[in-house]
């Protein structure tokens, strides 16, 4: 685990990576190019209504931190799709230096009134990197939006400098998929041998995958998908909410022991072979990044 205090980590130059770049009044960054969203209008704002209250933003911040210190990227890392910012503060907080890109205004306002910097407004393509210049990209709950999955890990290997690392968190499991997964924008879910194999094809070697979320597929399958069938309101803004506030809910302790539990395997560098999302780290070929220890399982 890693330490409760980290060291404050140096503000990144975007200009060392890509001459594109300007920085805007609000002190975001932007290349000046648009790009169209699967993703709701009001996702940003959704989503920063529930982030510091919501067991499962924080879980996941977690096992992302926790990950990053087991299988350190090798420069900063490039937060690709980072919307409000809250998974590249985390990483901000444990002293990793950190990039934003986030091509939607709203998202990458909030991730600069969160105080961080630099942000990035673009797409990973409209930022205009230089190819093998950049030392780590992230992808967090980002390529189940993006209908060419494949083509966008193949333009982050180009963008990577060798031995440079990915990393990335997907939802798991198509048996899963509902009409929450169609409000989200997203256009699959994943299995472990089908992100393992799209991995593969876009030119990255595979070091460590896992399933996480162990505790939430039964109730996923439950409410999202069979009850979901019996409803007849559909999807509502306060119900994906309630579902992310257990606070109040007479599970929550043991909710919250399961998922400490979770970490602790985790933590260990062991695999888990069932959850609701996976996370994979991967490496461009080429060279080898700091802290390399391939454990596929």
């Amino acid at each position: 685990m890693p330490a409760a205090t980290s060291p404050e980590p140096q503000t990144v130059d975007p200009r060392a990576y890509s001459n594109a770049l300007e920085r805007l009044d609000n002190g975001v960054w932007s290349s000046g190019t648009g790009v169209e969203l699967s993703y709701p209008e009001d996702g940003n704002e959704q989503c920063l209504a529930v982030e510091e209250g919501s067991f499962w933003f924080l879980h996941r911040n977690a096992v992302i931190v926790d990950t990053l210190h087991r299988h350190p990227p090798p420069g900063p890392l490039f937060d690709v799709g980072a919307g409000n910012g809250f998974v590249s503060m985390a990483i901000h907080e444990a002293g990793l230096p950190v990039v934003v890109i986030e091509p939607g205004p709203r998202g990458s306002a909030n991730a600069r009134a969160r105080g961080l910097d630099p942000v990035i407004q673009a797409s990973l393509e409209g930022a205009g990197f230089a190819p093998g210049s950049l030392p780590a990209i992230a992808f967090f709950d980002v390529v189940e939006h993006v209908e060419d999955d494949l083509g966008l890990l193949t333009l982050a290997t180009a963008l990577l400098e060798p031995g440079g690392r990915t990393y990335l968190t997907v939802p798991a499991h198509r048996w899963l998929w509902s009409e929450d997964d169609e409000r989200a924008g997203h256009f699959r879910r994943y299995d472990r041998q089908s992100l393992t194999r799209l991995l593969a094809k876009a030119g990255l070697t595979v070091e460590w995958v896992s399933h996480f979320f162990v505790p939430l597929p039964p109730p996923i399958l439950l409410s999202r998908v069979w009850l979901a069938r019996f409803r007849q309101e559909g999807w509502s803004a306060t119900r994906a909410v309630a579902q992310h506030d257990v606070r109040s809910s007479r599970l929550s302790p043991l909710l919250a022991w399961a998922l400490a539990l979770e970490r602790r395997w985790l933590d260990r560098d062991r695999a888990l072979p069932f959850g609701s999302s996976l996370i994979a780290v991967a490496r461009r070929s080429g060279g080898e990044a700091a802290g390399n220890r391939p454990n596929v399982r």
